[in-house]
């Protein structure tokens, strides 16, 4: 594995199927980590660690991935960010519970992502983006 202050070469030898994916995964560099994400061989141990990475980036990357189980997709659609929430959305093994959790996003993609296109467009009408804060977060609820 090339060094840290070379994120670039480490980035994308991982990518291209080389490196530590272990030692990719607990990187401090976020690129570094997106690409350990999408590997098919990343140990469940390391896919378990990066679904719950700071980077939006990496947690939409193990969104992504094929071999989820029901526990992560769950874990996942929590996700407060948009684009890890866009990517599982768009998954046709999204289990009942997270399906239903994604349909009352606020975000336009998210929906259209889920078929819900009707929505999307609404929301996509609307002259401001709607607030993401939840109502209870507001009004103490």
């Amino acid at each position: 594995m090339r060094t840290e202050d070379d994120w670039t070469e480490t980035a994308l030898l991982v990518a291209d199927g080389g490196g530590d994916l272990e030692e990719a995964a607990y990187s401090d560099w976020e690129p570094v980590r997106f690409a350990a994400a999408g590997r098919a061989d990343l140990p469940d141990e390391q896919v378990r660690t990066l679904a719950s990475d700071p980077s939006p980036s990496v947690r939409a990357a193990v969104a992504a991935r094929p071999d989820l189980d029901p526990d992560l997709l769950d874990q996942l659609a929590v996700d407060e960010e948009p684009c890890v929430l866009r990517v599982l959305a768009a998954r046709p093994d999204l289990p009942g519970d997270a399906r239903a959790r994604l349909s009352r996003s606020l975000d336009a993609g998210v929906l259209r992502a889920l078929g819900e296109t009707r929505a999307a467009d609404l929301l996509e009408s609307m002259p401001a983006p709607p607030l993401r804060t939840a109502r209870r977060r507001l009004f103490g609820r």
